[in-house]
Parts: structure tokens; C-alpha cells; sequence
């Protein structure tokens, strides 16, 4: 057999892959979370996080810390690369060619980008 789809090593690789856009995703939404307390303190949320700002803090320090120790694994490293390359080049397409092309599917995302620099397309 030419590939063998159930060897350790592909497991493992897929699983750090999943595991590494987790962290990434875990660590923006906390950063945001933080950008968005201090940019609109007194915007009404429905949920109230029970550990605010340092709770965020400590989560996106500990993220950090382990997207670090993920790297260190060298059967990892190859996984991680390859996420690494996509996650880049996506956020290169989002920057560079559809970031003005924004679609406003739901009426509240009409709303929010209604006094928007970005352009609305129906």
C-alpha cells in the first residue's frame, strides 16, 4: 500500500493541524474580546464574562504558550507549517482581495456596516 491513512504519524499530524487553528482562533476571539472592552465599554452584551479582561489575558497568554509547545514536537512540525501556510494565505486573500467586497447577508450585518467604509453588496 502505497499511503497508509492509518498510521500514528497522520493521525497525530492532523490532530496538532486541528489543534493549532483551534489555539489560533481561541487566542483572536480573546484578543478581540479585549479590544472590543476597552473600545466599547458600555456596549449592552447579553453575556458577561464572569472573568473579563483578565481572564482574556490570562487565556490568550496560556494559547500563546501552548501554540509555542505544539511547535516543539518535531512530528508536529510539518502539520503546523502546512496550517501555518494556509491560515497566512487566507488572511493574505481577506487583505488584499475581498476584504472591500464584503456581503451583507443578514440584516443585522446590514446594519452594522451601514455607516461602513465597506461597500455592501446585497
Amino acid at each position: 500500500m502505497l499511503i497508509d491513512l492509518g498510521s500514528d504519524a497522520v493521525d497525530a499530524v492532523i490532530l496538532n493541524m486541528a489543534v493549532f487553528a483551534a489555539l489560533i482562533s481561541y487566542i483572536l476571539v480573546m484578543l478581540s474580546y479585549i479590544k472590543l472592552k476597552f473600545s466599547c465599554p458600555n456596549l449592552p452584551r447579553p453575556y458577561e464574562s464572569p472573568l473579563g479582561i483578565f481572564g482574556a489575558s490570562l487565556g490568550s497568554i496560556l494559547g500563546i504558550f501552548a501554540l509555542i509547545a505544539c511547535y516543539f514536537i518535531p512530528a508536529y512540525q510539518p502539520g503546523i507549517r502546512g496550517i501555518a501556510i494556509v491560515l497566512i494565505a487566507a488572511t493574505f486573500y481577506f487583505f488584499f482581495c475581498s476584504r472591500n467586497r464584503l456581503v451583507a447577508q443578514a440584516p443585522e450585518e446590514a446594519a452594522a456596516l451601514k455607516n461602513s467604509k465597506f461597500k455592501i453588496y446585497p
